[in-house]
């Protein structure tokens, strides 16, 4: 009997040798496939944004909004008002100081 004869044997799961998963008869599935791939635009990501930074998950976040959806569209707006709300008070809290 040879080393692969048995199942079970080490060779089962073990050693591959060229063989591919194709070739064997499964396909090896990453951990990547069962993500939607990355809206992030390629400009985000040259600077080092990926949904998994805190800026990247919002610009993910925000880049799945569609706008036909109205529910969407005030998600937006919401979102707009949150990161705008602490510029205007910086704004105004600077002209009375001046």
């Amino acid at each position: 009997m040879g080393h692969h004869d048995h199942p079970g044997d080490a060779g089962d799961f073990g050693d591959t040798g060229d063989l591919g998963g194709a070739e064997r008869g499964f396909e090896l599935i990453r951990p990547e496939d069962f993500l939607r791939p990355d809206p992030v635009p390629s400009d985000a990501r040259r600077m080092g944004l990926d949904r998994n930074t805190e800026e990247g998950a919002m610009l993910t976040f925000a880049s799945s909004l569609n706008p036909a959806k109205g529910s969407h569209r005030l998600v937006a707006w919401v979102l707009l008002l949150v990161m705008l709300t602490p510029v205007l008070l910086g704004v105004v809290s600077e002209l009375r100081l001046l």
